[in-house]
């Protein structure tokens, strides 16, 4: 079969309409359109512009097709037609599933159903072919940074199971970095996500399993720098407790980056960079004057500008000789307040 058989079905399909014979229209797009079974036996292009000629038709009526051949259809015929085929070379397939998936985006992009979006979680339980899960996950993870209306799917990813599948496929060896880093990609838009309640998204944080369940997961794992780094960062987005601020009580969990910092990776990289510089190389012993040698205590921290509060000091309070407990708890919250001065360990 060529492409001219295709063209010679366009041009029937075209005639149909326009005589709007409804019955024979929808016969032939259930037993001559839409049966991948004719349309899997010819070559490439044979195939590609049939998907093409699909595209453009559910995309010209997208309620009609949407039902019948919609989302669950399309992730059958990748599934039965298109996940081992070997007529095919690879990029050819590659670039088939490619469209195919592009219509699935499309149907969700205009606003997924349920039903729709289970099918899409089910089928990355049902697959391990890590090409296929890349179109998945590339799928779901624009619609999360596109689609402000796709709440369902966010409600959905946020059940239990479907938080365990993510985190099964980060841990699997099989899968390559690309994969884990769309998973990651995924699993960050759902801690932004504000349309859901906190306690919902403890399990994503791994709070739940806690660091020691986490070391239990990553016991057998290949341990890759992508897979650290990626870990590290739903831990550190948990937020820590650090209290609230007393006037405007807003939360305080997260370090606020200078304005000269890009990113935390830049933050850490321009300190590192000066604290490896020929200045402080340089002027490093007169830090360790200030902070554990002679310029600590005495005339030479008066004049160093090096003072502190007393209480501050190792031996300046015996805390277990003040017999009466309120003072003894007002010095301790001196104490907690200002601080403690380190060891004067060079005099």
């Amino acid at each position: 079969m060529d492409v001219n058989v295709l063209m010679s079905v366009q041009l029937l399909i075209e005639q149909v309409s326009v005589e709007k014979n409804t019955p024979l229209l929808q016969q032939m797009y259930q037993y001559l359109l839409f049966d991948f079974r004719i349309w899997n036996r010819g070559d490439f292009p044979f195939r590609i512009g049939h998907i093409q000629y699909l595209s453009t038709i559910i995309k010209d009526s997208r309620k009609l097709f949407r039902k019948k051949y919609g989302v669950q259809f399309l992730l059958d015929t990748i599934r039965i037609y298109y996940s081992k085929e070997t007529s095919l070379a690879s990029e050819d397939l590659t670039t088939i599933r490619t469209s195919l998936f592009g219509l699935i985006k499309y149907f969700l992009s205009k606003g997924g159903t349920q039903e729709e979006i289970q099918s899409i979680i089910g089928y990355i339980a049902a697959t391990s072919d890590e090409q296929q899960l890349n179109g998945i996950l590339e799928i779901i993870y624009q619609l999360l940074i596109t689609t402000p209306t796709i709440d369902q799917l966010f409600l959905i990813l946020f059940e239990p199971g479907s938080a365990d599948m993510l985190y099964a496929l980060l841990l699997n060896q099989r899968y390559s970095d690309r994969l884990k880093e769309l998973v990651f990609k995924i699993l960050e838009q759902m801690l932004n996500c504000n349309k859901v309640y906190e306690k919902s998204k403890q399990r994503i944080r791994l709070r739940e399993g806690g660091y020691s369940g986490l070391g239990l997961l990553l016991n057998e794992a290949h341990v890759s720098t992508l897979l650290i780094k990626g870990l590290l960062n739903q831990i550190l987005r948990a937020g820590f407790d650090l209290g609230k601020l007393q006037i405007s009580k807003e939360r305080v969990d997260e370090v606020i980056l200078p304005k000269w910092a890009k990113s935390p990776e830049d933050f850490i990289h321009k300190h590192r960079k000066a604290l490896e510089s020929e200045y402080v190389s340089a002027h490093l012993h007169e830090w360790i004057d200030l902070i554990f040698g002679y310029k600590q205590r005495g005339p030479a921290a008066v004049e160093a500008l090096n003072v502190f509060y007393y209480c501050s000091y190792e031996g300046a309070v015996d805390l277990d000789a003040i017999a009466d407990e309120k003072e003894r708890k007002a010095i301790e919250g001196m104490i907690n307040n200002f601080g403690q001065t380190p060891c004067q360990l060079l005099k």
